[in-house]
C-alpha cells in the first residue's frame, strides 16, 4: 500500500469547473506519480464525476489523463 502525504501544497492548485453538470470540482486526492510528478484528484461537489490530472511537483504545469 502506497504511503500518502498530507501536506499543503506550495503552489496554488486550480480548480474547475465540472465539465458534466458545471458544479465546482476540488482537489480531493494528491498521489505520487513518476519521478517528479503528482497524480491529482478532482471530484465534483454535486454528480461524483471524477478528472484525474498528472502534475509536474514543482512547477505545477497540468496534463490531463481523463
Amino acid at each position: 500500500m502506497p504511503i500518502e502525504v498530507f501536506a499543503r501544497p506550495q503552489i496554488p492548485i486550480p480548480h474547475t469547473d465540472c465539465p458534466k453538470c458545471d458544479a465546482p470540482m476540488y482537489l480531493a486526492r494528491i498521489a505520487p506519480d513518476k519521478f517528479g510528478h503528482d497524480e491529482r484528484r478532482f471530484e465534483c461537489s454535486e454528480c461524483d464525476h471524477s478528472i484525474t490530472e498528472v502534475a509536474l511537483r514543482n512547477k505545477g504545469a497540468r496534463q490531463s489523463t481523463t
